[in-house]
């Protein structure tokens, strides 16, 4: 990104600066003379995310946002395993439709794990855009904990975080209900590789497949799905083989020509002891526990401000899940959609007054609407 020299002229001419007989208006000559003023007079950074800032320079110019972005943080790993990462930039444009800006990233090989927090500050800064960043999705590549709290502080250092940082960093839900995915598909590892040689070997020639469809119709099997074999790297591919595998179940049970190392035994075809399943469950289950208190204020949120749902989808669930302390959770997410409020909102009442007495304060969110 094109950097940008903020310079000021002593001598430059009121006119210049204030012209309130033109109805013409420069947004970026509006973020210089922002810059300008707050280098010239030593004001924080962080006054531009003040709520009374925002309301003031709404009533003076209509026109003048200062926008946001979601940063979304991927790991990608080549056949060459040359590692890169990819940032894409998610913002909502003045037409109020959702843009995407996609940049690519060679890691070195030096590059280590905790190196990759210095990666993406740097991006943030040399594009000029840390000040705007709201929220940052990552995938399980960030394996090491200390990688978001580094970014979390460093790009907190001129601006307040929302919610102790809780709207900062937000995990992918499709990455961790792969992940979750995976587990079950690591667990039945033997079983999904048996499954996959069997029907290969059906599929391996037109006679061989034509007997086996011979002695489905013999067992009064009439499901006509094909032997599909899955795409190891999409899960839900596995999940429709091993699905189209136990409707055959009987059909490879007794199929006389099949490998005897790819038969599965009847404990194999089960697989539903509680033993198993519950030493499966428990490894999911804290993988979802881990993304859940991450990211349990944002989905909150998103539910809070969806008008099918509102705050009341938040308390019935929270009940559910939460019990006798669905209360604190419930005021928890009250008060992160409220501070987001306060902290985006112009309030209308305020941008339509002429004038508004000195003391008062700015109306929050009401609990009455739901």
């Amino acid at each position: 990104m094109k950097s940008t020299i903020v310079k000021y002229e002593q001598d430059q001419r009121k006119d210049e600066a204030f012209n309130l007989g033109s109805s013409w208006f420069d947004p970026e000559r509006s973020r210089l003379d922002l810059a300008r003023m707050i280098i010239l007079h030593g004001y924080p950074i962080a006054m531009v995310e003040h709520v009374g800032f925002k309301v003031f320079v709404k009533n003076l110019q209509p026109l003048f946002d200062i926008g946001r972005i979601n940063l979304a943080v991927e790991m990608w790993c080549s056949p060459e395993n040359s590692k890169y990462v990819c940032l894409t930039a998610h913002y909502v444009d003045d037409d109020w439709k959702l843009q995407k800006t996609l940049n690519f990233l060679t890691l070195d090989s030096y590059h280590t794990e905790d190196m990759l927090s210095e990666v993406i500050i740097k991006c943030l800064l040399d594009w000029d855009i840390d000040y705007k960043l709201f929220a940052m999705t990552f995938d399980d590549c960030l394996t090491n904990d200390d990688i978001v709290p580094r970014i979390k502080y460093r790009i907190s250092e001129n601006r307040p975080r929302l919610s102790n940082g809780q709207l900062l960093d937000v995990r992918s839900a499709a990455h961790i209900l792969n992940s979750i995915a995976q587990d079950a598909i690591e667990a039945l590892h033997v079983v999904i590789q048996k499954i996959r040689g069997s029907f290969r070997y059906v599929k391996s020639s037109q006679l061989i497949l034509v007997k086996f469809n011979e002695i489905a119709q013999q067992h009064g099997i009439k499901n006509h799905k094909s032997l599909v074999l899955d795409c190891p790297i999409r899960w839900n591919s596995t999940y429709m083989m091993l699905e189209t595998a136990v409707e055959y179940k009987n059909v490879f049970h007794r199929f006389p020509d099949l490998d005897p190392d790819l038969a599965l035994s009847d404990e194999e075809w089960e697989r539903s002891s509680d033993g198993f399943l519950c030493s499966l469950a428990t490894k999911m289950k804290a993988k979802f526990d881990k993304y859940w208190s991450k990211c349990s204020l944002a989905l909150a949120v998103a539910a809070i401000l969806d008008p099918r749902f509102k705050m009341k989808l938040v308390e019935y669930y929270y009940s559910q899940i939460y019990g006798s302390t669905a209360l604190e959770r419930i005021k928890e997410a009250s008060d992160g959609i409220k501070e987001l409020f306060n902290a985006y909102s112009i309030c209308p009442t305020l941008v339509d007054q002429d004038s508004a007495s000195p003391g008062s304060s700015l109306p929050s969110c009401s609990n009455d609407t739901r």
